[in-house]
C-alpha cells in the first residue's frame, strides 16, 4: 500500500520503507513538518530508503537520527543524493554508530568531502556487520581515502565497496592498497572515474592478490596505462572468482592487452552476477547470471592485441561479453565471425 503525504511518496513494505520526492515540498520548514509526521510512526524497520530527498545537512541529520533512535536494529539505510555534507555527517555519526546490525549503507552522491568521510569512519568502526558501503561521488579525495583505509583493515565482513568518482589519485590508492588484503571477503570493488594513474593502478592491482573472493572490479577511466594493466594481468591467477573486469578508457596498449589475454584462462569456469548497485542490494545477493564480462573499450590496443584477445576468448567458455570498441584494431571480420561461430552466445562489441 502506498501512502501519499503532500507531494512525496512513502511506500511501506514488510519492515522496509521508502520515501522519495520530499524536495518537492518547497521550504526546509515544510519538509521537516511533513517528515516529522512520517518519522513519528516509524519503528521496527529493517530497511529505510531516503534517496533523492535533498534534505541537506540539518534535514538528513534530523531525519536519520529520529529514525535510528527508534530503529536500532536497522539493517539497510540509503541516503543517496541528499545534499549531505561534512556538518550533517558529523551530526548523525553517533546515531549511525548505534546501529550495530547495519549491513548496507549508501551515502553516495552527496558532498561529504574528507571531513565528512572522517566523521563517517568514526561510526564505521562500530559497524562490524557492514557488508556493503556506497561512497561514490563524495569529493573524498586522497585524504578521505586515507581516513577510510584506517577502518577498512578491521572491516572483515565487507563485501561491496563503491568509491567511484571521488578524485582519488595514486596517493589515495596507496592507502587503500595497504589494507585491501585485510578485506578477505570483498566481492565488488568499484573505483571507476577516479584519477589513479599508472602508479595508482599498479598499487591497486597488486593488492588484489589478497582478495580471493573478488568478483567485480571496476577501474574505468583511471588512466592506469600499460603499467597498471600489466600488473593486473599478473595477479589474475590469484583472483579466480573474478567475473567482471572493466578496464575501459585507460590508455592500455597492445602489449598489456596481450598479457591480459594470456591470463584469461583463469576465468574459464566462472559465473557472474550483474554489477551490484548498493541502492538495490537485497538479502539474497548471490543470484548468478552465468556470464563473465571483460571491457577493454576505448583504449589504445592495435590489431595484433585485438586478435590475441579474440583468440583467448575461445578458451573462456563462460565469457559472454567482450567489449573492444574504440580501439585501433583493424580486426578482420573473418576472425570475428569465426569466433562467434565457435562461441555463439558470446557478444563482442567492436565499434
Amino acid at each position: 500500500m502506498t501512502k501519499r503525504v503532500a507531494s512525496f511518496t512513502i511506500v511501506p513494505k514488510d519492515r522496509a520503507m521508502t520515501m522519495r520526492g520530499a524536495d518537492q515540498l518547497g521550504s526546509a520548514a515544510a519538509r521537516m513538518a511533513q517528515l516529522d509526521g512520517f518519522l513519528a510512526a516509524s519503528s521496527g524497520l529493517s530497511s529505510l530508503d531516503l534517496t533523492l530527498n535533498n534534505l541537506g545537512d540539518e534535514g538528513a541529520a534530523h531525519a536519520t537520527s529520529r529514525v535510528l533512535g527508534r530503529n536500532t536494529r536497522l539493517q539497510e539505510l540509503q541516503l543517496r543524493e541528499n545534499m549531505l555534507g561534512a556538518p550533517g555527517m558529523q551530526l548523525l555519526a553517533a546515531s549511525l554508530a548505534a546501529c550495530r546490525d547495519l549491513v548496507r549503507l549508501d551515502v553516495s552522491a552527496n558532498a561529504l568531502g574528507p571531513a565528512g568521510v572522517r566523521s563517517l569512519c568514526e561510526a564505521l568502526g562500530k559497524l562490524r556487520k557492514l557488508e556493503g558501503l556506497g561512497l561514490a561521488s563524495n569529493q573524498m579525495g586522497d585524504a578521505g581515502a586515507a581516513h577510510l583505509a584506517g577502518v577498512l583493515e578491521d572491516s572483515h565482513a565487507l563485501r561491496h565497496l563503491n568509491l567511484q568518482w571521488n578524485d582519488i589519485t595514486a596517493r589515495g590508492a596507496f592507502h587503500l592498497a595497504c589494507v585491501m588484503g585485510q578485506c578477505r571477503k570483498i566481492e565488488a570493488l568499484e573505483l571507476g572515474g577516479n584519477n589513479l594513474g599508472k602508479e595508482g593502478g599498479w598499487l591497486v592491482a597488486g593488492a588484489l592478490a589478497g582478495c580471493p573472493q573478488l568478483r567485480t572490479m571496476d577501474l574505468e577511466g583511471n588512466n592506469i596505462g600499460d603499467q597498471g594493466a600489466s600488473r593486473l594481468a599478473g595477479v589474475l591467477g590469484c583472483c579466480s572468482s573474478l567475473t567482471r573486469l572493466n578496464l575501459s578508457m585507460n590508455d592500455i596498449g597492445s602489449e598489456a592487452t596481450m598479457q591480459i589475454a594470456r591470463e584469461m584462462h583463469h576465468c574459464r569456469a566462472l559465473v557472474d552476477s550483474h554489477p551490484y548497485q548498493l541502492c538495490a542490494m537485497s538479502g539474497t545477493e548471490r543470484v548468478c547470471c552465468c556470464q563473465t564480462n571483460l571491457d577493454l573499450s576505448f583504449n589504445a590496443m592495435g590489431q595484433q592485441a585485438s586478435l590475441c584477445l579474440l583468440e583467448a576468448a575461445k578458451g573462456c567458455e563462460s565469457l559472454l561479453s567482450l567489449r573492444i570498441a574504440g580501439n585501433k584494431r583493424g580486426t578482420g571480420s573473418m576472425r570475428l565471425a569465426e569466433l562467434q561461430g565457435l562461441v555463439p552466445a558470446l557478444k563482442v562489441e567492436v565499434r
